[in-house]
């Protein structure tokens, strides 16, 4: 469930700024010590009051602010002032008065900086960077969070970073995501504090689900799921609409159905419809990939009254993007662009570039089928222009076609109008005129090919990056679990399959490997690797081969290869040659490294260097 980051994000702010919101009985408290209280101890209460009723009663919050304000500008008391300033500026931001909010929060933060209080100039600066998050100024969002965390102590500091993990979460780039919300949950470990642990096992979660790693991704689903369960109905139904993107993801469509009611009806019994406008959505897909169409449409049409009833006119684009969707799948072509295109003029008013992304992408699927190649590359170029192209190796051959198809036909009435030309003139010019004929079609081959060549270089440069990238993400989830994942779950895989003395078998292989780590010496055989399990060599080569699908040599190597892209990873790695990395890992020769490598990696140890630190 792709919720709007603002709502994500800020909803974790007022949690931490307002932890006990719900407790009448602290608000009771208060009041009854206000009757006697005066001077700054008065307006201290005052603005506790207004901060304790930012949520339910946000005119509350208001009432008692200003009387504060009041209040400390007759004994001109700075700090109260403060304090004041930003529960009014929460009451605006909460009203979605931002303007207002800022220009409380500004007041709030220069008195602040000139008593160097630089906590609460930390906190200030989280609640400006929730503003510019809702202007989509994310960069300035994250410079503001980013000084925050060099002010604040390690509450604020791994807040700042939970925040910056959703940020990047949202702009895709999820391994920052993953680098920053691992500090942040290191933090709430340590302090016990199981909400905030949820919290981020959500946007772990997550940020696996967009990288297509749906096991680890259910695993920190499920662990925020079992903490909410207690703690928080929305935050539940939140996760639940995530696991059932994960089941949607996997074709599971009837599992995913049964999720989503499962969150809707929490949602219904709480009355979050924003919330619940976004599940409908997911829930109008499945019942769309079950061909379910009528269901489909009028789970849609629900989300869309939501969207209209909220004035939320940037969402609509959303909705006239799946209702394109569906009406393509129902080979309704015309209703399909009709709506894809309402789509596109709704979100390239409100700069919704995730929604337009997938509209040309939908788009320069229809007219290819059409065999359209002008309007499907025009549509493509759209796409590519909002984010680099992210298809798979069959889509890439797919548009090099399509080039080639769009310059071919160009070129052939280019020709055609020539030879009219040449039937005209004397057998001298026509002669000429082939010869010219000739070297044009041999400079626009040339050309062409080297547009094409040039386009596959770099798009298997830039999918050699991901896959870096990607390693590194695997690599660092592996380092925190200890264990590999790839292998691992090939293990449980063959519990169904294989032998029990085979499962038994790989079990105390995999010990050896991964905890004792004996595939670094260089001189391992599966000979002294069945010494140390106490059996004969050819039962492990037969539990290697049925288990894990590779040969003894494969099958070492590849936790060579593996320790070695998590050498070159780190920063130390700079201070020995790749031939030294080798021989630590294990490998003999700098030859059979090389080899083994490329194999393992599909990129030579060089590239992977060069991509892994940059």
């Amino acid at each position: 469930m792709k919720l709007k980051v603002t709502v994500f994000i800020l909803l974790f702010f007022l949690h931490l700024t307002y932890v006990n919101a719900q407790n009448q009985q602290v608000i009771d408290s208060l009041q009854n010590e206000l009757k006697i209280a005066n001077d700054t101890t008065e307006i201290n209460l005052l603005n506790k009051i207004a901060g304790l009723y930012i949520n339910n009663y946000p005119d509350s919050t208001f009432k008692y602010a200003n009387i504060a304000i009041q209040e400390a500008k007759k004994i001109n008391f700075e700090k109260g002032l403060a304090f004041s300033y930003k529960a009014l500026g929460g009451f605006y931001f909460n009203k979605g008065k931002y303007d207002l909010a800022e220009k409380n929060y500004i007041k709030a933060l220069k008195i602040h900086e000139n008593n160097t209080n630089s906590n609460e100039i930390a906190r200030i600066l989280i609640r400006l960077s929730s503003i510019r998050i809702i202007e989509n100024n994310n960069e300035t969002a994250i410079l503001l969070l980013n000084k925050a965390r060099d002010l604040g102590n390690d509450e604020i500091k791994s807040s700042c970073n939970y925040s910056v993990a959703v940020i990047y979460h949202y702009i895709e780039n999820y391994e920052k995501s993953l680098q920053y919300i691992f500090l942040s949950l290191e933090y709430y470990m340590q302090t016990g504090d199981s909400i905030q642990m949820a919290n981020c096992y959500n946007v772990i979660g997550s940020n696996y689900s967009r990288v297509n790693n749906d096991s680890l991704a259910l695993i920190n689903f499920n662990h925020a799921l079992e903490i909410h369960k207690e703690n928080s109905k929305i935050d539940y139904a939140y996760i639940l609409g995530n696991i059932g993107v994960i089941y949607s993801n996997s074709n599971n469509n009837l599992q995913a159905i049964k999720v989503y009611l499962q969150a809707v009806k929490i949602l219904l019994k709480i009355e979050d419809i924003h919330s619940l406008a976004n599940i409908y959505i997911n829930l109008g897909n499945s019942y769309r990939d079950l061909n379910n169409f009528i269901k489909a449409e009028d789970i849609y049409n629900k989300a869309r009254d939501i969207f209209i009833e909220l004035n939320d006119s940037s969402n609509l684009a959303l909705y006239y993007n799946k209702m394109g969707i569906l009406y393509n799948k129902n080979n309704s072509i015309n209703k399909s662009i009709k709506y894809l295109n309402k789509s596109i003029e709704i979100a390239d008013i409100y700069e919704n570039t995730y929604v337009l992304r997938n509209n040309y992408y939908e788009l320069f699927n229809i007219y290819q089928s059409q065999n359209n190649n002008t309007l499907a590359l025009e549509y493509h170029l759209k796409y590519v222009n909002i984010k680099d192209s992210i298809f798979s190796l069959e889509k890439e051959k797919s548009i090099d076609n399509l080039r080639i198809s769009y310059e071919t036909e160009k070129n052939k009435q280019t020709i055609d109008f020539l030879k009219i030309e040449h039937k005209l003139n004397t057998s001298t010019i026509k002669q000429q005129k082939r010869t010219e004929i000739l070297l044009i079609i041999i400079l626009i081959i040339i050309i062409v090919f080297s547009i094409i060549l040039l386009y596959v270089y770099l798009q298997k440069n830039k999918a050699h990056r991901r896959l870096v990238l990607k390693d590194k993400e695997v690599i660092l989830a592996e380092n925190k679990l200890g264990i590999s994942i790839k292998n691992e779950e090939k293990l449980i895989e063959s519990h169904e399959k294989s032998n029990p003395n085979n499962i038994k078998l790989a079990e105390q292989i995999l010990e050896l490997i991964e905890k004792e780590q004996i595939y670094t010496k260089n001189n391992l055989t599966i000979h002294e690797l069945a010494d140390m399990l106490n059996t004969n060599q050819k039962y492990v080569s037969q539990t290697i081969n049925v288990v894990f699908n590779k040969n003894f040599s494969n099958f070492i190597n590849e936790y060579r290869v593996k320790k070695a892209c998590s050498l070159f990873a780190s920063t130390e790695s700079q201070k020995y040659t790749i031939f030294a990395i080798a021989q630590k890992v294990g490998f003999k020769s700098h030859s059979s490294f090389i080899s083994a490598f490329k194999k393992n990696t599909g990129v030579t140890p060089t590239f992977y260097i060069k991509n892994v630190l940059e």
